[in-house]
């Protein structure tokens, strides 16, 4: 070591160290591609879907496009009106109904129709039971009568077609109604017989003062 003026000087060096400053890049992210993958070879691509696209366009309805419900056939005891069918037909095509669904709602109102038949038609079969209940065996004479009743007052037919629309022949008002008419009309000619023999007295409204 060095001396200076006769006093030993004694230097301490401390050695530095200095670690490599290290400077870390951000990772470069993968590269990404909207490339679609490519089909196997041999094989045809897919079509893209065409999102775009317009719809296409519905056929344009006429009152030609309903011809399919004049061709419905009705169930038996059923008639279709066909006013009705064609007021049927001029709705559909102001609220743009498909012929298929026009067709299903006929169809349905058929339904409904042979329905209402049917319990109509059962019906009338009770009001049988129910006169054949009454008068037993003397059904058929009282029928009978009733009718020859209904023909000499009826002149003109209306009421006999009024009790046919209603279907109301067999009704067991109907019958009572008739058969008590015709027993008045008997008793009155048991006291007042007629004059002339075998002529048949006109009936009129006087017979049932």
């Amino acid at each position: 070591m060095p001396e200076e003026n006769g006093t030993q000087v004694t230097t301490d060096t401390t050695a530095t160290t200095t670690e490599p400053t290290t400077t870390t890049e951000p990772a470069t992210p993968a590269a990404t591609t909207d490339a679609e993958p490519k089909p196997a070879e041999g094989t045809e691509p897919k079509a893209a879907d065409d999102k775009g696209a317009e719809p296409k366009a519905a056929e344009e309805l006429t009152l030609e496009s309903y011809g399919t419900l004049d061709s419905i056939q009705a169930p038996e005891g059923v008639k279709i009106d066909a006013a009705a069918v064609s007021s049927l037909k001029q709705l559909a095509l102001e609220n743009k109904i498909s012929p298929e669904v026009a067709s299903k709602l006929v169809q349905v109102q058929l339904e409904s129709a042979k329905r209402q038949v049917e319990d109509f038609a059962a019906l009338q079969k009770t009001w049988e039971e129910q006169n054949a209940q009454t008068y037993g065996e003397n059904l058929k004479n009282v029928e009978t009568n009733c009718s020859r009743v209904l023909a000499e007052l009826d002149k003109s037919g209306k009421f006999k077609e009024l009790l046919a629309l209603a279907g109301a022949e067999k009704h067991p008002a109907t019958l009572e109604f008739l058969k008590n008419i015709g027993d008045n009309l008997l008793e009155k000619a048991s006291v007042n017989p007629n004059e002339t023999a075998g002529k048949t007295k006109e009936l009129s409204l006087e017979d049932f003062n």
